[in-house]
């Protein structure tokens, strides 16, 4: 709990507020009345602890001030004193509203009872009305000054050895050293105490003043004591008149109520005060006047800053342009300003009264939500700000934050208090701002050139890199690199000075260059453009963009070798090169054009290359022309120019077209002499010739030698009865058909090197059916090949691979009659892969026999031209017939 402790005594104030610390209360103090209602008026308090007499507003004042105000009069007001005090003072401070009153005694008996007030907060009561009060509050002023003078003198045991009035002493003797004391301390509280205290005799002189007195009026004792009230400086000589008048009538024993004063100070600043009046008394006679005055200045100031700040609270309220509603404990809507109407579009009428549960404004989905959300509020559980959404009185959805305080009065929690703005233009705006951010963010990151913004000088840091800054200085991330100073990346670190010297003199510099290093010291050039940003007058940070340019300084660098490597080699090519205009006039020529031409160099420039192109290949050179303006590379086409001496050259030209500022301007034409290489042409196609008919020669003599080796076979064969030594005969004829099939496919293709082997295939098969007479209308036979064309190192192997197993297939695949299929198929795959497959559906190889160790020399001969001759891989498939895959590269 928040405590508040009023007590102008220091000493007496630190004991209060160590006691109330250690029983974990939060404790604030204040010297006097007006400081604590300033407190009350901006922070709130569980509980007010106070102290009777203190200078300014005493406790009785600020008690009656904090009962009669709405808002404060339900926090417990302890009075704790240990000044004068009597029983009257108890029922006084009660009757005034106080909660509890307890002189000041041991901690173990006072704080039970604050304990119990603070947790147990009672209904705030009836406070004396303003004449009663003014009447009781002079009597106890009264009271307690009459009761300095009524002394208890006790001796050094605590004896009581006189009690009575000062006047009214029997034992005066006896009491003479103890009633010097008593006077003493008599004197020094009078002198102390903060109210001005001042005795006049029955004619109206002042007879006597304390330093209260003259601290409220600026004058001294001397200007004061001693003279008629009436003569006193500092009385305004308008209220003489009234100030008389109260005198005759205090004299005729008429004492009023307290009396309003005002008076000016000496430095003549105003001041008004509160003026309580006795009659002093001696033998029962009147013998003068006692006024006590209380400066009530800042009291009335601060009643009317309350007052102020009440009615500008009801303005601000009233004229916020932000919805403010206050809401009871079961959730009715109790008040609501005009902002909040307006953002309802509902008038005060229609919303306050109501259940918030039952405003036409929320919608019915939210309600579940809101209702979950009302009951921790009022336990005091609020959180940060609320967003919600309404439908406005127009039929517009929009959207709201809301902020919660509860409302107290007394201490109890009365109700909630809610601050609504209307946020949707807001977020409407943060989210195109997001996005905005999202474009701006991605777009920087996604930069393929380095962002960064640093802070100034030599010992500038990095505030902010993009990834391709990263990225382009060899770091692994931005955190590595914020780690860094800027002069860090520099290979000389003065350049750094130089660099943030320039940019804050000249305020902007565009593509600096700049030698940095990467991470791993490798050198690297920038192309740096940097601006500085200020805030007022005040350098705060470098912007930039960097490009590594250091690739392009290395282009730029081969560029200048290259030009002048190009201009060498140009002057000294073999090959004329010349730039023409697009009209076909001569720009430049280099030396070789000389010699080409028979032009000499001045003679050239300015020619037109039609003067030295015969009528008849014009328009070959002029369509390649067309070309090249276009903007094509013009491929290089044969043609003859004409020398100065007539004589016809036969030349090879190209060219490309030669651009400015992004327009074709001109055509560059490489031209070569290929007299030599033209006769060198003539002279191999002669050769080839001759070669191609030697080569069909020998084919063809190949293929007739194979053919009288398969005739002499089979004539031999006609005196053969051995069934099996027959077949021996067969099975080599096929074989040397195989092989003399290809050469007679060699001589008769066009190239000579390779056969169409979709061709050669079906003859061969064709053959080989015929010479083992099978029966085609038995056996079927399907050839799936594409066109691949091999040469006689790979269609001879195939080809005798193709007979052996095709020989099996007719031979053993389908016995007694059995019908079926043989299936041939070659195909390339990837690019220089072949496959060739042989598979029938027939019964099938047996198990038992392995192609590469059998006594059929049919199949070993597969084995050994697919795996030895082809360096290829052979496959045997034994399922449902047998297939024969064998697959093989190509070179």
């Amino acid at each position: 709990m928040n405590l508040l402790i009023v007590d102008n005594n220091q000493q007496h104030r630190q004991q209060i507020v160590s006691m109330l610390k250690k029983e974990g209360y939060y404790v604030k103090t204040a010297r006097h009345g007006k400081e604590t209602l300033t407190f009350l008026h901006n922070e709130h308090f569980d509980g007010i602890i106070s102290e009777i007499v203190m200078p300014v507003m005493d406790g009785f004042q600020l008690c009656r001030t904090v009962k009669l105000h709405d808002t404060l009069k339900g926090i417990p007001f302890i009075f704790l004193t240990n000044t004068f005090f009597d029983e009257e003072d108890e029922r006084f401070a009660l009757a005034l509203g106080a909660d509890l009153f307890l002189r000041d005694t041991e901690p173990e008996k006072v704080l039970p009872e604050i304990r119990n007030v603070l947790q147990h907060p009672k209904k705030p009561k009836e406070v004396l009305e303003e004449k009663v009060y003014l009447r009781e509050y002079s009597a106890r002023l009264k009271k307690k000054l009459d009761n300095i003078l009524q002394m208890q003198v006790r001796d050094d045991s605590g004896n009581i050895i006189y009690e009575g009035t000062i006047e009214d002493i029997p034992e005066r003797k006896k009491a003479e050293e103890q009633l010097r004391e008593s006077e003493e301390k008599y004197r020094n509280i009078v002198e102390l105490a903060p109210d001005g205290i001042v005795t006049m005799d029955l004619k109206g002189a002042i007879t006597s003043c304390n330093t209260a007195t003259l601290k409220l009026t600026g004058y001294s004792e001397d200007e004061v004591v001693g003279n008629h009230f009436s003569k006193l400086g500092f009385l305004r000589a308008k209220d003489l008149p009234k100030y008389i008048e109260i005198f005759s009538s205090i004299i005729r024993g008429n004492v009023p109520e307290p009396v309003e004063v005002a008076w000016n100070h000496k430095d003549g600043t105003a001041h008004l005060g509160e003026v309580h009046v006795s009659l002093m008394k001696k033998g029962g006679k009147t013998t003068g006047i006692q006024v006590i005055t209380r400066d009530s200045t800042e009291r009335k100031k601060a009643e009317e800053q309350l007052r102020e700040s009440e009615e500008k609270y009801r303005n601000i309220v009233e004229l916020a342009p932000d919805g403010i509603a206050t809401v009871d404990l079961k959730g009715v809507i109790t008040s609501c300003n005009t902002a909040f109407s307006k953002l309802t579009g509902f008038s005060k009428d229609e919303l306050v009264g109501k259940h918030f549960t039952k405003l036409p404004t929320l919608r019915a989905k939210d309600l579940p939500k809101y209702v979950k959300m009302f009951s921790p509020i009022i336990k005091g559980k609020i959180s940060g700000p609320i967003e919600f959404v309404w439908r406005h009185k127009d039929g517009s959805i929009r959207l709201g934050e809301a902020h919660a305080s509860l409302m107290k009065k007394g201490g109890r929690i009365v109700g909630i208090q809610g601050v609504a703005r209307d946020i949707t233009e807001r977020k409407k705006a943060e989210e195109m701002l997001r996005q905005s951010e999202e474009k701006y963010r991605s777009l920087v990151e996604n930069l393929n050139v380095g962002v960064y913004r640093t802070t100034p000088g030599e010992k500038g840091r990095f505030i902010d890199v993009n990834q391709a800054f990263v990225k382009m200085l060899g770091y692994n991330n931005k955190e590595e690199m914020l780690k860094l100073k800027v002069s860090d990346i520099y290979m000389n670190p003065r350049d750094r000075i130089k660099f943030s010297e320039k940019i804050a003199l000249k305020g902007f510099i565009k593509n600096e260059e700049l030698h940095l290093r990467r991470k791993d010291g490798t050198p690297i050039i920038t192309s740096d453009t940097s601006t500085p940003v200020y805030a007022d007058g005040t350098l705060l940070y470098f912007d930039g963009i960097s490009e590594d340019i250091t690739e392009r300084k290395k282009m730029e660098e081969a560029l200048k070798e290259s030009e002048e490597k190009y201009r060498s080699l140009v002057e000294n090519s073999k090959d004329s090169i010349v730039i023409i205009d697009l009209k076909g006039n001569v720009q430049f020529a280099n030396k070789a054009t000389e010699e080409l031409t028979g032009y000499t160099m001045k003679e050239g420039l300015h020619m037109n290359v039609r003067q030295i192109t015969p009528l008849k290949y014009w328009p070959k050179s002029l369509a390649m022309l067309k070309k090249a303006i276009t903007g094509d590379p013009v491929p290089y086409f044969e043609s003859v120019i004409r020398r100065k001496d007539k004589t016809l050259v036969p030349v090879e030209s190209g060219g490309q077209a030669t651009f400015k500022d992004g327009k074709v301007v001109g055509i560059q034409v490489i031209t070569r002499d290929i007299t030599e290489r033209k006769q060198a042409e003539e002279h191999i196609k002669q050769a080839l010739k001759e070669k191609e008919v030697l080569l069909q020669e020998i084919h063809h003599r190949v293929k007739n030698n194979m053919q009288i080796i398969y005739s002499l076979l089979s004539l031999q064969s006609r005196h053969i009865e051995d069934d099996q030594l027959l077949e021996v005969f067969r099975d080599s004829q096929n074989r040397i058909k195989s092989m003399a099939l290809v050469h007679e496919k060699l001589y008769q293709s066009e190239d000579l090197a390779s056969i169409n082997f979709k061709e050669y295939i079906k003859s061969l098969v064709n053959s080989l059916f015929r010479s083992c007479r099978a029966d085609t209308d038995r056996i079927a036979l399907e050839i799936d090949v594409e066109d691949v064309s091999l040469g006689s190192a790979y269609g001879v192997p195939c080809g005798l691979i193709i007979n052996e197993l095709v020989s099996n297939c007719v031979k053993h695949a389908f016995p007694e009659n059995r019908r079926g299929k043989i299936t041939i198929k070659l195909r390339q795959f990837k690019e220089n892969e072949i496959e060739l497959i042989v598979s029938d559906n027939g019964v099938g190889i047996p198990d038992s026999i392995d192609v590469r160790n059998t006594d059929s020399l049919g199949l070993r001969l597969v084995a050994i031209l697919a795996e030895d001759q082809l360096n290829g891989k052979i496959r045997v498939d034994r399922d449902k017939g047998t297939e024969v895959s064998i697959t093989f590269k190509v070179t």
